[in-house]
């Protein structure tokens, strides 16, 4: 069964990649963490009506000891008092106008839930800290709540700033990049192969990350790099394209394993644009171009496609087309290249 685009993101976007976000967004902050530990909570419940969803990752991170007082012995019911901070995450491939309004909605159903079920205790406050990943490759526009300050003077802007704190931090390939990250960062090497915008530059990306994460403690980290690799940018099983196996992949150098993953690539690209060109009837070629376009990009890209497809296209166009689909990266590129 073929995964979502949001399925591959939990999958590449391990708890250690979210403790590599925490230590390029907020290093000092990251001081404070067990990094190291962290842990990840469900994020579904069952209610009374069917099952909901608060978000797409969450985790809880504690606090070192040491750093802070310890607690009185009016806290925590004589327990102790826990330090530890509940981290949201989300997933977002396209620009959403209500990010800013679904994270705090988020975040507050998550606080009452893990209230609910004993992981928040009675006499406990832990801050919520939501991060939004950017997936996709248009420029990232959607509110995160700092618009508020931009009008204001400097002195305004500072003392709001306790207020009405930015609802979240947003990490994605655009952004990433100004933070200078180090190469064996986690986030950088998710947000690179997020970043990639042909299945041949994939490729190469995931070769070179895969060896330089290498070793059985990153060997999830690699099942997920492979997960967004077929899902996102080769994933097309309807086809009958598939990725190397992750035990063909295991072991090889990395100059091998870029040249096997680009031979598969080609091979299958020449497969399937040769498969339609032979399709014999244009009715049948349009129906797989648009059912393929579909199933990549979505309803509205295919229903741009079948636009562009009115008429009575020859065989060359059809060939265009194909190329067009295999070629482009997101729904929004290809959309651009039918209207141009």
């Amino acid at each position: 069964m073929r995964r979502r685009i949001d399925e591959a993101s939990k999958l590449l976007f391990t708890g250690q990649v979210f403790a590599d976000a925490l230590r390029a967004a907020l290093p000092d902050f990251a001081e404070l963490l067990r990094l190291e530990d962290i842990e990840p909570l469900p994020t579904e419940y069952i209610s009374r009506k069917r099952r909901k969803r608060f978000g797409d990752a969450a985790f809880r991170v504690k606090f070192k000891k040491g750093r802070f007082p310890p607690p009185r012995p009016s806290d925590g019911e004589g327990r102790g008092r826990r330090l530890y901070l509940l981290l949201a995450g989300e997933f977002q491939h396209r620009n959403d106008p209500r990010m800013l309004r679904r994270v705090q909605r988020y975040a507050a159903r998550m606080e009452q839930h893990y209230r609910h079920q004993g992981v928040v205790r009675d006499g406990e406050w832990p801050p919520v800290l939501a991060l939004v990943i950017h997936t996709g490759t248009a420029r990232w526009t959607a509110a995160d709540g700092a618009e508020v300050y931009r009008s204001l003077p400097r002195v305004a802007a500072r003392t709001l700033a306790a207020f009405q704190p930015q609802a979240y931090i947003l990490l994605g390939a655009d952004e990433y990049a100004v933070l200078d990250l180090p190469d064996g960062n986690r986030l950088k090497a998710a947000l690179g192969l997020v970043a990639c915008r042909t299945a041949e530059e994939l490729a190469v990306r995931l070769a070179a990350e895969w060896a330089r994460f290498s070793g059985p403690a990153e060997a999830s980290f690699r099942r997920g790099m492979l997960a967004w690799a077929e899902e996102v940018v080769l994933g097309f099983p309807e086809t009958g394209f598939e990725l190397p196996s992750f035990e063909e992949l295991e072991g090889l150098r990395e100059k091998d394993m870029a040249y096997l993953l680009e031979d598969r690539v080609q091979q299958w690209q020449a497969e399937w644009l040769n498969e339609g060109r032979a399709a014999g009837r244009e009715e049948g070629q349009r129906d797989m171009l648009e059912g393929m376009a579909e199933r990549r990009f979505g309803a509205v890209a295919a229903g741009r496609l079948k636009t562009a497809l009115n008429g009575s296209p020859n065989r060359e166009r059809l060939a265009a087309l194909g190329d067009l689909i295999v070629g482009s990266a997101t729904a929004q590129e290809f959309i651009d290249a039918l209207d141009g």
